[in-house]
């Protein structure tokens, strides 16, 4: 059901256009759009008479003006509600009544409008999610949508993990090793690990405890600590660090610090990055200077911050912090089953770990230090305790936003009209994907179907324009124009007005692959 739930939350966004591609199957009707307006902005002919005579109307512009109607309302007439329709039908009558006055250009209805941002993902059903504070700061919901960490290991050089957790047992991969006791059961004894593991790829939607940022990641558990203590050493580390280049992990994750730089740990480390490994390593919790390892050149250091957005008290800082993630009250998985809060550096870097493993997901071939940058450059500022740290808290999704492409129609600016041709093109898809068309107006949603012709959402839900469509090429994938799906679309059935035309695509997996583009269009009766 997630690719689902994944589409119709696109579907479901905005005043406009919208194309998505989902897994087949009956999506839900969307909640009901925006109020009936109120209002008509009436466009009048120089000098008309009917400009004139108005009263108390307000006027926006020369020959524009602001007139109010009555469109009807909610309030139960002789029992039963006045219903959308009887209102729409309503303010279409006086829309006419307006058009035929002497004088008048056009009519169009003054629409309310609403605060738009980035679809998110539905929330999931974890019963600690909403307790999970950090994953609303680093934008958890915006990201989903667009990238989980699908196909992407990373390996957790920490304390182990707890095996058989309900909530990290499916995304533990099973040749992880106990570098501290030479054997192959990672298991963790101390509870730093399965904390670390949690952050990253706990299972989300499943109905259990709390959610990973990353929660379609694999985590290949490589231990190095001695039993359940908190003993190990840096050649301990640089095996587990070799062992992780080795089984071809894409992120390794270090939350431990070193109060002395290794040398041969620096060697295997650098190992690491010259093989496109992103290294990512809590900075420290002393509030002073960033520790090794995560004060090596390439490596991505990781300092904490507080609720507030501001640079935690006791977390490391300096010119080789990166970049910053919550880092206090952290919600995760515990060793024994169960969940914890903990705080410090330690939690803050796997959520750095998580983002790139999401960010790779979506683009594979995109170098360490160019996903490094983008991490650094749609990071949110620090609040103004933290001013002149030169790094900001973790954005995952407006990172994941950047590395959309873009999905521009052509041609434009749009004309008033009845059809139009426009030349959008799905990027390549990895499988045949249902393809779903909706224009969502003031007067409710309506689907594109096959036929080219247009269907009430709120009557008959979301139906496909396009089964087990397949792009395979980056010319192919035209949907509407000269050798598209259709010819070209027409308007005829939708409400008058101007709408703003909204295109993002998604794949069978439920994951964006198209960022969201808007322009104008006008309907005209």
């Amino acid at each position: 059901m997630r690719p689902i739930r994944a589409a119709a939350a696109v579907l479901g966004t905005s005043a406009g256009w919208v194309l998505a591609v989902a897994a087949a199957g009956a999506l839900a009707a969307p909640e009901p759009f925006e109020p009936v307006p109120r209002e008509l902005i009436i466009h009048f002919k120089e000098g008309s008479p009917a400009e004139r005579a108005l009263a108390g109307a307000r006027r926006l512009h020369r020959g524009v003006s602001v007139v109010k109607i009555d469109a009807g309302d909610d309030r139960p007439r002789r029992g039963k509600p006045d219903s959308r329709a009887e209102r729409w039908s309503r303010l279409h009558a006086q829309m006419d009544n307006w058009r035929a006055r002497e004088g008048v250009r056009r009519v169009e209805p003054n629409h309310y409008g609403r605060f738009e941002a980035v679809p998110d993902a539905p929330a999931p059903n974890d019963p600690e999610f909403a307790d999970q504070w950090w994953l609303g700061a680093v934008g958890a919901l915006g990201l989903w949508p667009i990238g989980r960490g699908e196909g992407v290991t990373v390996a957790l050089v920490d304390s182990g993990v707890s095996l058989t957790h309900p909530d990290l047992a499916a995304n533990l991969e099973a040749d992880g090793y106990d570098f501290g006791d030479r054997d192959a059961m990672p298991e963790d004894g101390l509870g730093h690990g399965t904390g670390v593991a949690g952050v990253i790829a706990a299972l989300t939607d499943n109905g259990l405890g709390v959610a990973g940022l990353a929660p379609a990641v694999r985590l290949l558990p490589l231990k190095i600590n001695v039993g359940n203590t908190t003993q190990f050493d840096a050649a301990t580390v640089a095996e587990a660090v070799d062992y992780a280049v080795a089984k071809g992990v894409r992120v390794i994750n270090l939350s431990v610090v070193f109060e002395q730089p290794n040398e041969w740990l620096r060697e295997r480390i650098q190992n690491a990055l010259d093989h496109g490994i992103a290294v990512v390593a809590a900075a420290g919790n002393d509030g002073n200077a960033v520790w090794f390892p995560a004060d090596m050149p390439g490596v991505i250091a990781v300092a904490s911050t507080d609720r507030e957005g501001g640079l935690y008290s006791s977390s490391s800082r300096g010119p080789e912090v990166a970049i910053a993630a919550p880092g206090t009250s952290i919600l995760t998985t515990r060793r024994d089953g169960g969940y914890a809060s903990v705080s410090g550096t330690s939690y803050a870097a796997p959520m750095v770990s998580a983002a790139l493993a999401a960010l790779m997901s979506i683009n594979d071939s995109l170098p360490v230090a160019t996903l490094k940058s983008l991490l650094r450059e749609t990071a949110t500022p620090l609040t103004d305790q933290s001013v002149g740290q030169p790094f900001g808290q973790l954005n995952a999704a407006l990172a994941a936003l950047t590395l959309l492409p873009a999905m521009t129609p052509t041609p434009g600016p749009w004309t008033p009209q009845r059809s139009f041709e426009a030349s959008y093109r799905v990027p390549p898809l990895v499988a045949p994907a249902d393809i779903y068309v909706a224009v969502a107006t003031p007067a409710g949603e309506f689907a594109l179907l096959p036929d080219c012709s247009w269907a009430e959402v709120a009557s008959a839900g979301y139906r496909p324009f396009a089964r087990a469509y397949s792009a395979a090429e980056p010319g192919a994938g035209v949907l509407f124009g000269p050798g598209g799906l259709c010819a070209a679309v027409p308007l005829a059935g939708l409400p008058a007005g101007i709408y703003f035309w909204r295109v993002a695509a998604t794949t069978a997996a439920g994951r964006l692959i198209g960022a969201v583009n808007s322009e104008a269009i006008e309907i005209v009766p």
